[in-house]
This record gives C-alpha cells, structure tokens and sequence, in this order.
C-alpha cells in the first residue's frame, strides 16, 4: 500500500512544480520560469493579499476586488522564478512583490495567465476529450441564448473549454 511517505508519490509531487518556460509578456527573448504553488503558497499568497490590504487602509467598499487583485500579484510573484535555477526552490524572478504592483494590469494579467496554462500543463485530467466537446458545441447550437448556459459554468471551467477547442482547431 503507498502512502503519503512513498518516494513513489514524493516524486510525482515534485514533478508537478518543476519548472516551464514562458516568454516574458512583451520582450521577445526574455523567458520566464512558472511553476505550480503548493496549497500553503495559495494560503499565503491569500493572507499576504489581506495584510497588504490592511497596511494601505484599502478601501473595500470603493473597491471590493482589491484583495482579489493583491492575491493574484501575490501568486505571479511566487510562482514566476528564474527559468536558469534547476534547484528545488529556484529563485524567485521579481525581487518582491512590490515589484509585481509596479507592473501594468495587462503584464499581470498575462503572467497569471501563463499560472492558468501551466496549471492546465500539469493537470491534464481537466481538458475534454473530442466527444465532450462535440457535445458542448452541439448544446450551445441549440440554445436560444447560448451566454445563458454558459453563465452556469465557473470561468476556470470556460477558459479551460475554450483552450481545449483551440488546440483541436490547431490540432495539438
């Protein structure tokens, strides 16, 4: 019987936060490091996002995304790191997060969204197989008002929908 402390299990573990190169969102030839957080980062990136709203006396009720927006930086800053470090815990690429919060919304955007696809990467149990899909876009042909189911999916679920059509058009 495996548990928790089979090397077996530790290996597959590790290789899921291994390290994939991404281009650097708008500098040709610059790479970026991404890998997977563990659920404590995702916790700490989530307390840190909340401190950090607490420290600038951000005003919820004016803007109620900003711990949602402090939490994504927080998760560019832990899970960007230096593509040149094959160590166990490579060096992080931006110094601090408060280098993430100098950059602009659509370089976040871009590096949260390369987590997203890693994540896809690793994970590849969450993509439809070419049946699903058939149906899917079978459904949505016949709905009068195709945003409306759609509404009911979570976005993870419809980024992944639409990733998993996109690469069967280019077939990949």
């Amino acid at each position: 019987m495996a548990t928790f402390d089979d090397e077996r299990i530790r290996a597959m573990l590790r290789g899921r936060r291994d390290v994939r190169r991404y281009p650097f969102p708008g500098l040709e030839g610059v790479e970026v490091g991404i890998r997977i957080l563990s659920d404590d980062d995702l916790d700490n990136a989530r307390l840190e996002a909340q401190r950090y709203s607490r420290k600038v006396k951000a005003d919820l009720e004016a803007d109620p995304d900003f711990i949602a927006r402090e939490t994504e930086r927080q998760i560019v800053w832990r899970s960007c790191v230096d593509p040149e470090d094959t160590s166990a815990e490579p060096r992080r690429f931006f110094p601090s997060d408060a280098d993430v919060r100098t950059l602009d919304s659509v370089t976040v955007r871009t590096l949260l969204d390369s987590y997203m696809e890693h994540q896809e990467y690793v994970y590849p149990w969450n993509e439809l197989d070419e049946s699903e899909v058939g149906a899917l876009v079978e459904a949505l042909g016949k709905e009068r008002t195709p945003g409306v189911l759609l509404a009911h999916f979570a976005p993870d679920t419809l980024r992944r929908c639409v990733r998993t059509m996109a690469r069967m058009l280019r077939g990949t």
